[in-house]
């Protein structure tokens, strides 16, 4: 029963209120790691599902978790939020917010996307890089292969 629980933790898609006491237990027993809170989170924005990125972020520690005003600010309008960034990119819930703020405006339309990601690219961790890397083919099908081509490349 606790591996399909713990399956059902990465899941991007609100869940009912009856799972929360499982993954609770599935955290306290170290089943469930700070690493798998942060990739749910990443699958939520991923899939513009703020309210579940909030719901998992409480679980994580209170120096770690998503600046909520940040993330609200990033949903509202993320070309302003991409272009008002005016502090470094320094902890992981920045490069999240930065992250779910670069994928909501390639969804719009890639040119600011594109200049947005020259702007941010360097500030980001290898892992982040790859992470956008593995999300290229949803974003060719969805966006078409011209537009992207110099996006996709990091270029």
């Amino acid at each position: 029963m606790l591996p399909e629980a713990r399956a059902l933790w990465f899941t991007p898609a609100s869940l009912p209120d009856s799972c929360t006491p499982v993954f609770q237990a599935l955290m306290s027993s170290g089943q469930i790691k700070v690493e798998d809170i942060w990739t749910r989170i990443r699958l939520a924005l991923e899939e513009n599902q703020t309210g579940v990125a909030t719901h998992a972020n409480r679980y994580l520690p209170s120096l770690e978790a998503l600046n909520s005003t940040e993330l609200n600010n990033a949903a509202k309008n993320p070309q302003r939020y991409l272009e008002t960034l005016k502090r470094k990119i320094k902890t992981r819930s920045d490069r999240e917010i930065v992250l779910f703020a670069l994928l909501r405006l390639l969804r719009n339309d890639t040119n600011p996307a594109y200049v947005q990601w020259l702007k941010v690219k360097d500030q980001l961790t290898a892992s982040d890089r790859l992470q956008r890397s593995s999300n290229q083919t949803g974003c060719i099908a969805r966006y078409g292969r011209n537009n992207l081509s110099n996006f996709i490349s990091g270029s």
